[in-house]
């Protein structure tokens, strides 16, 4: 599942990796479909408000203030949001006009997507630096209330995440504060 176009987020190389699988379906983005044309195994393009069901996954893909989706993925009564590159992408050097296009479009998918849903369980949501607010990771634990915040897009720098850990602790009970590639966390729905 791709959200987006953007390097970090698709390599138009997975097919690759997916060859070694017995069967690979993949879902992405319209802008993915616009700029590599079509996968070499087996896809399905989502453009935001599609619905996939795959192997047992509901996926609703949502807008995002960049470009591409986000999406909610439903699995075994566990609820997903995958932001993509939705984030607060609003900072100093870009036009006040800007800022409030991306602002404007960030917080009515949130609200979107918490009219839509109960409760998001687990949140992947990124972290940006040098955006206001760090990118929203905050607006996403107040507005979504996910029980596991995972902070994502740190291009490596997983330090930022101990640096952080105060208040990336203070948004939510739960926050996956990882420290390298490989790092893996446990969720249960249970209380603990």
């Amino acid at each position: 599942m791709f959200s987006h176009s953007h390097t970090d987020h698709y390599n138009p190389e997975y097919h690759k990796l997916a060859s070694i699988a017995e069967r690979a379906r993949c879902i992405i983005s319209y802008d993915i479909y616009e700029q590599y044309g079509e996968p070499e195994i087996e896809y399905h393009i989502v453009r935001p408000g599609d619905r996939v069901r795959i192997n047992g996954l509901n996926i609703t893909a949502f807008d995002s203030s960049d470009i591409g989706v986000s999406y909610v993925i439903e699995a075994d009564d566990v609820r997903i949001y995958f932001s993509g590159d939705n984030a607060y992408w609003v900072r100093e050097e870009l036009s006040d006009e800007i800022n409030k296009i991306i602002e404007k479009k960030f917080y009515s998918i949130l609200v979107k997507i918490n009219r839509s849903y109960s409760r998001v369980d687990i949140a992947f949501t990124p972290i940006c630096m040098v955006c206001e607010k760090l990118g929203g990771i905050g607006d996403v634990a107040k507005i979504l209330k996910p029980k596991l915040l995972v902070p994502i897009h740190l291009r490596g720098n997983v330090r930022i995440l101990e640096e952080l850990r105060r208040y990336l602790m203070a948004l939510t009970d739960k926050v996956f504060i990882y420290s390298k590639a490989g790092d893996h966390y446990y969720f249960s729905k249970k209380a603990p």
